[in-house]
């Protein structure tokens, strides 16, 4: 899979990021700063209830991710990945 298809930055539109999800159809995609670092996620729950408490496709994506994720290093084995889930 092309990483970039489920990446998106903290600038973009509500808009951008729901078609990302739609094109990419995994229901979420990953948020990073300027300088290319994580800071958030944002799936399509997290749009639909932007929608209800009234922002618009216009907002930006930093504005409604969720900045409360957990993560794991590629070099993470599974027992720490495990630890961390808990």
């Amino acid at each position: 899979m092309d990483v970039s298809k489920i990446l998106i930055a903290e600038s973009a539109y509500v808009k951008t990021a729901l078609e990302k999800i739609d094109i990419a159809a995994t229901g979420i995609i990953f948020v990073h700063d300027e300088t290319g670092r994580m800071t958030g996620i944002l799936s399509d729950g997290d749009i639909r209830r932007a929608l209800i408490n009234n922002y618009t496709l216009v907002s930006k994506v930093k504005e409604i991710m969720n900045r409360d994720f957990e993560y794991a290093s590629i070099n993470s084995s599974n027992c720490d990945i495990l630890i961390v889930g808990v």
